[in-house]
């Protein structure tokens, strides 16, 4: 019976949550206790016979066997302002009579029961922050624990029906995105923990009309909420959904990503927005889609090629998203999108972007209650055959640069991926880029990011060849 220990080990230490509550006792255990508690032994050859079909082999109607065996519910919730318990209270069992976060912990009990399951976990009282290992562990592997889970329980405390998503707290904040994605199966409970489905719904992500209530709350599509797969393909959607979300911590807005995009990176918490950057280049690293450097507003105060936060990362224009989705194939050639090799030096961000030099014009009225300015931007005398003039708004009180330029992102290329080359561009087509400027006071005389209220987008009036241009951002 060793494969069946092999399995139970497998499972426990690699899918498990490090703690965990046992709701017959109502005890916190350590994911080590779960062999005492369920026995592997328990796993005979007998039962085992049973599972075993055609497209069953031993290996997996073990493996079956042992994760039905040590199933568990886990909670999503809006945390109380005060009065949850932590992880000390619960092992110690001491002050938890009347506390309200302790009330809610009970009734996910109750609910985690009649799912089938005799162990939970929660985030307020399953994870041991006195210890810097298990709360790293638990931020990078969070992800999958709500994957893994047999149900999450999602407790909405200020819906009664999904009218009230629109102004429930729990869709605006960064951990209950991930809450929401991860699970498999999910069972919502309203205000004074009442279900919004009937009993007969096992599984919410089922049902039509509470998919459409979170798609439109969310702006994520239904699809996407029934069989989201993390990693690093549609970076930039993935970024709008967590745009409009809030931490406590600053460092959690980045934190919180890491299962959505599957990049692991350090935890360390005190280092400010510095997360989001580490976040990006773990991103970076491995990302190939242009469309990652479409966002607008403040960049991180550690690099101009990144936005600060997901805020950067909006809805956008009618003409914007239609430079988002531009997919142009040349007739004569394989064409690809964009420089898909672009990466992280120690000069920054290298990419490479058709360069159009451009004059710049300012208008004289500042936008009423911002620093922000209209600049109009026409192409110099040799590109105005091919460029349309554009607007960006953008605070130039400290722009001290005296060229300018836009840098275009998502041209065609002959997709050899190698340095250089020439890039294509179609008439009548719009296209984003960064806007650009250069002058005395710029290291090495580099073109510098300058930033946006909005993406900048151009649009080409005929068919272009250019050479690329490297730039470090």
């Amino acid at each position: 019976m060793s494969d069946v220990v092999r399995a139970f080990q497998d499972r426990v230490f690699n899918y498990m949550p490090t703690h965990l509550i046992y709701i017959p006792e109502e005890r916190l255990i350590h994911r080590e206790d779960l062999y005492r508690i369920f026995q592997p032994e328990g796993i005979t050859e007998e039962i085992i016979s049973l599972f075993l079909t055609e497209n069953c082999s031993r290996e997996e109607a073990i493996r079956n066997l042992v994760s039905q065996k040590l199933k568990y519910a886990i909670l999503s919730h809006r945390w109380f302002d005060e009065g949850e318990p932590s992880f000390q209270m619960v092992l110690s069992k001491d002050g938890l009579d009347g506390l309200p976060g302790y009330e809610k912990l009970r009734e996910f009990f109750t609910k985690a029961e009649e799912s089938g399951c005799s162990l939970a976990w929660a985030d307020t009282c399953c994870i041991d922050k006195t210890s810097s290992a298990e709360l790293e562990e638990a931020i990078r592997t969070m992800f999958r624990w709500y994957r893994n889970s047999e149900i999450c329980i999602v407790h909405l405390a200020q819906s009664a029906q999904p009218t009230d998503f629109q102004k429930d707290e729990w869709f605006t904040r960064g951990w209950t995105l991930q809450e929401l994605l991860a699970p498999t199966r999910i069972k919502i409970y309203g205000t004074n923990w009442l279900p919004l489905t009937g009993r007969d719904c096992t599984n919410d992500k089922e049902n039509e009309e509470i998919m459409r209530a979170i798609s439109k709350v969310t702006g994520i599509p239904c699809s996407d909420l029934r069989y989201f797969s993390p990693g690093l393909l549609d970076v930039r959607e993935k970024m709008v959904w967590a745009s409009q979300r809030h931490t406590k911590r600053i460092e959690d807005i980045a934190y919180c990503l890491l299962g959505i995009f599957n990049v692991s990176m350090s935890i360390a918490y005190g280092e400010g927005r510095r997360s989001f950057r580490r976040l990006m280049e773990a991103i970076v690293q491995d990302c190939r889609e242009w469309q990652i450097f479409a966002w607008a507003g403040p960049h991180s105060s550690y690099t101009a090629a990144f936005p600060d936060s997901p805020s950067g990362y909006t809805l956008l224009c009618k003409e914007t998203s239609s430079a988002l989705s531009t997919r142009l194939h040349s007739a004569h050639h394989a064409w690809h999108i964009g420089h898909p090799f672009y990466t992280m030096t120690k000069k920054g961000l290298e990419i490479e972007v058709l360069l159009v030099e451009m004059m710049m014009h300012i208008d004289r009225e500042p936008l009423k209650e911002t620093n922000y300015e209209c600049i109009t931007l026409s192409p110099g005398s040799e590109n105005e055959m091919y460029f349309e003039n554009i607007q960006v708004l953008c605070d130039i009180r400290f722009m001290l640069h005296s060229r300018w330029a836009i840098g275009i992102i998502n041209y065609q290329t002959d997709g050899t991926g190698n340095r250089g080359g020439v890039g294509e561009l179609a008439a009548d087509t719009d296209y984003v880029c960064f806007f650009l400027g250069t002058g005395i006071y710029s290291p090495y005389g580099k073109w510098e990011k300058v930033d946006t209220k909005a993406v900048v987008t151009i649009r080409t009036k005929q068919v272009v060849w250019k050479p690329v241009t490297a730039l470090w951002l």
